[in-house]
């Protein structure tokens, strides 16, 4: 399986980063915030799709850190470039 290019981590929540490319080789992201906890009762870690209202401000926080990491990654990467589609002539431009 692929690993995540960005893990930004808080407490028990985290968010991983993962890149894709289309087949036009646009580059992409995709994210998935998680919430682990220990269970006392089965003593083993587990994963929970509920955030309780004191996580919020730490998903923002690490989700906001995140979209600046990939800003930061999109920032060194070449620049995409297209082609310009060649502009009509008037026929009284003269090439030199």
């Amino acid at each position: 399986m692929a690993q995540p290019i960005i893990t930004v981590r808080r407490g028990g929540l985290s968010v991983a980063v993962w890149e894709n490319q289309n087949q036009e080789g646009r580059t992409s992201y995709s994210a998935q915030l998680q919430k682990r906890y220990y269970d006392k009762a089965t003593n083993q870690w587990k994963d929970s799709p509920y955030l309780f209202e004191g996580d919020l401000l730490e998903a923002a926080e690490i989700l906001r850190a995140a979209w600046h990491k990939i800003g930061q990654r999109r920032d060194k990467a070449p620049k995409q470039t297209t082609q310009a589609a060649p502009e009509a002539s008037s026929g009284d431009d003269i090439p030199f």
